[in-house]
């Protein structure tokens, strides 16, 4: 890897969102939204997509800089498997001025590791440990699933000098967390935990509202991945109640389980839109394009959250996505971002757990129709209050003038000093003149009892 002007690292999941991309969701997206605030900076900026090995060029690992000029700045791609991707991380830090990892939480857990003097920027939206929470809530979790949250966070949470997160909920959370490793202990980090909401920024322009003529049937689009605190129950129950009444409206689902979820969700799905074979498409996972031309033809699309602490700290990149499209999106409350939009009256909010009251909207919507007012207000908010440039620009500040954070000492270590004072002073004090002439006599007192 041949030297070039000092930049930063940016380091995140791939592939690059675009055209030839297999899939995009938030971690791809994410990638992208720092990249563009980072290379508004001037500097260069050397990328990093973790890509698993089969979708890497140049073999098991790749490491060969790809390039892609229609979708994507020049990158390397990298295997996260591959036992070498750490020593080339490592090199790339080492030429650069700075890391910052993009996306939960596999990048940031190896910038931390390859990171070396360079400061590090770890950008966290998302809590590992309310997702766990979720995970708990749909059976026992496994120690080895615990201990791999553990390890991934942990390390980012000792080592990084300034975090992002995805609300003002998680960043209050972050600060716990910190606070927890011993790191709020001086005035620094306090600062240095930013909120870098979703930004509002996809591929392709942003669509009018989606209208729907009189008499045309409603259609009903959900998608994205079944994870832990996605609320089949109330989509199945919330949607039978619907077609029940609205025998002409159409449902279309799209996306699917999760490895690291669990699969009873889209399981329960799948069985439930068996039984309606004629108005309920289950696509699955779908490409880029075919996704767009299912948003072309929705008129409402479905965010279903049950309740939990996921929600109170994360945020929705389907509501947004929703709203881009130029659809109407019904959502249930819980995330900051879906609130605020709902104090906008940028769609249409449902409390938690309530399939009669999702049924109800979208009977509405079938009988009054969409309403093209609210979704372009919802446009025109989201367009003004998540801009790229104006959440990042703490970010392209930081990595112009980027600083380390003095470190501190780990709880660990801390808890097994102490241990081990206590157990020096415990062999002191049996070693005392004074404690083995006791010792002798309260044997002698027993003897004589």
């Amino acid at each position: 890897m041949s030297a070039a002007p000092r930049g930063p690292l940016l380091l995140g999941m791939g592939p690059w969102p675009g055209p030839s991309a297999r899939h995009v969701g938030f971690a791809q997206l994410r990638l992208s939204h720092l990249h563009e605030v980072l290379s508004r900076g001037g500097a260069p900026v050397r990328v990093v997509c973790l890509e698993a090995s089969e979708a890497s060029e140049g073999g098991a690992g790749g490491g060969a800089e790809v390039i892609h000029p229609e979708d994507g700045p020049p990158r390397w791609v990298l295997d996260p498997e591959d036992p070498g991707t750490a020593d080339r991380l490592a090199e790339l830090a080492r030429l650069s001025s700075c890391v910052v990892s993009a996306g939960p939480y596999l990048p940031s857990a190896l910038a931390a590791r390859i990171c070396g003097e360079r400061p590090l920027w770890a950008d966290l939206p998302g809590d590992p440990f309310a997702e766990l929470h979720a995970q708990s809530l749909h059976g026992e979790l496994t120690e080895a699933r615990v201990a791999e949250a553990l390890a991934r966070a942990l390390p980012v949470l000792d080592r990084a000098d300034a975090l992002s997160v995805i609300s003002q909920r998680q960043r209050l959370a972050t600060l716990g967390a910190l606070g927890a490793r011993g790191r709020l202990l001086g005035p620094e980090l306090p600062r240095a935990v930013h909120v870098l909401p979703i930004a509002w920024h996809f591929p392709g322009p942003t669509r009018p509202p989606r209208d729907k003529a009189p008499g045309e049937p409603l259609r009903i689009l959900c998608m994205g991945a079944l994870n832990a605190w996605f609320d089949e129950e109330v989509l199945v129950a919330g949607l039978e109640l619907f077609l029940e009444r609205e025998p002409a409206g159409r449902v279309d689902i799209c996306g699917g389980p999760h490895p690291a979820h669990p699969a009873a969700a889209w399981e329960r799905v799948a069985t439930w839109a068996a039984r309606h074979p004629e108005r309920v498409a289950l696509h699955g996972w779908v490409e880029g394009d075919r996704l767009e031309a299912l948003l072309a033809e929705a008129h409402v699309g479905l965010s279903l959250d049950r309740p939990g602490v996921e929600p109170l700290l994360g945020s929705r990149t389907r509501v947004l996505a929703f709203l881009h499209a130029g659809l109407e999106v019904v959502a249930t409350r819980g995330t900051e971002l879906v609130d605020e939009l709902a104090r906008a009256r940028a769609l249409r909010p449902i409390p938690p757990q309530d399939p009669v009251a999702l049924a109800q909207e979208l009977l509405a919507l079938a009988e009054d129709g969409t309403d093209p007012e609210r979704i372009r207000r919802g446009q025109a908010h989201c367009a003004r209050a998540y801009a790229v440039a104006d959440h990042g620009r703490v970010l392209a500040d930081w990595a112009r003038e980027p600083r380390r954070i003095p470190g501190r000492v780990s709880p660990e270590a801390l808890l097994s000093h102490r241990a081990e004072h206590a157990r020096d002073e415990l062999e002191s004090l049996l070693r005392a003149p004074s404690i083995r002439v006791l010792n002798r006599l309260h044997r002698l007192l027993g003897g004589r009892s």
